[in-house]
């Protein structure tokens, strides 16, 4: 009987883990049919990777956060608040500069967040909400008089070569930390279960800060390649990126609670369902408006399907 259970678990754990590949799968082959072929044009394929880029990138560093049982809604504030940064440096330092100025920004971002909540007992959520409204009102500030352009020859980091590159790049390091090193298996631990895992040597604290100063470091990065894309920061710039973050991350089969079940791969298959969800409904004459409607719809949804409560407990 016994072994019977654990199969049945074993069988379970691996469907949660091809289900999101699957549906991404289903999704493309329903809006090509739908669309003639046109879905798989390759001029839409380049619309798909900028669609999916930013959410793809900010998902990789939210992954670390998410996988400890935390939650951070500041990405869109911060992804705005560097994107201005990084517009006003551009004209004034080298561009290698002016990157490392905007990844500074984001490690305090992340630090700052962590910091509060842990120093006055804030859950970490709230603190990022507040610090979310913080960034926007820096944004609108600076933006209020006049947009802050980026130089023309910046434009330039926005082709297929560079993107894909950079993307397979932070992909790749976002694997490695998250799977073959300390780090992600202590997100994974203290997910599981915090005090069980500060009794087995994790240092619970210091590693949840880091989670967050790590999502700050790519979210900084996916500000970068977005105000190559606009060519401009103004006071919608960040604007979704969190919500977007998180229902990719549900999408690609993360547990909201964290622990075992959260793996790297759910910020690359969320990312790109979410793309081509959102970009074959606009190919299908939905309005861009109505395509929001149903990325609530789908979050809604997905919290739904991946939940189920056992003992008080959300669990995958």
């Amino acid at each position: 009987m016994k072994a019977v259970t654990q199969s049945l678990e074993t069988r379970k754990r691996m469907l949660s883990k091809v289900l999101p590949l699957l549906g991404l799968i289903a999704l493309t082959l329903v809006f090509t049919l739908i669309t003639g072929g046109r879905f798989l044009a390759g001029n839409n394929m380049q619309v798909l990777l900028n669609q999916a880029f930013n959410v793809l990138v900010a998902g990789i560093g939210a992954t670390f956060v998410y996988a400890h049982g935390g939650m951070d809604l500041s990405i869109a504030g911060l992804a705005g608040a560097c994107m201005c940064l990084l517009a006003f440096l551009l004209t004034r330092v080298h561009w290698v500069i002016a990157l490392l100025a905007t990844v500074v920004l984001g490690m305090f971002s992340g630090f700052a967040t962590s910091g509060i909540s842990i120093g006055l007992n804030i859950p970490a959520f709230i603190v990022s909400i507040c610090v979310n409204n913080i960034w926007r009102g820096v944004v609108l500030t600076i933006t209020a008089q006049e947009w802050l352009e980026a130089p023309a020859y910046f434009l330039a980091f926005d082709n297929w070569i560079v993107k894909i590159t950079v993307l397979v790049v932070l992909i790749a390091v976002g694997y490695y930390m998250f799977d073959f090193t300390r780090i992600g298996k202590d997100m994974k631990a203290i997910g599981g279960n915090a005090n069980v895992a500060e009794l087995s040597g994790v240092r619970v604290t210091r590693q949840k800060t880091l989670a967050y100063v790590i999502m700050g470091i790519f979210t900084a990065f996916a500000a970068f390649f977005s105000l190559a894309r606009v060519g401009v920061a103004s006071s919608t710039s960040g604007n979704g990126l969190d919500m977007d973050v998180l229902i990719a991350l549900l999408l690609g089969g993360l547990p909201l609670t964290g622990g075992a079940g959260s793996r790297m791969s759910c910020a690359v298959v969320g990312a790109f369902s979410l793309a081509v969800l959102g970009n074959g409904l606009l190919l299908c004459g939905v309005t861009p408006n109505a395509v929001d409607g149903v990325k609530g719809a789908v979050l809604i949804f997905t919290v739904f399907a991946t939940m189920r409560k056992n003992r008080g407990q959300v669990v995958v």
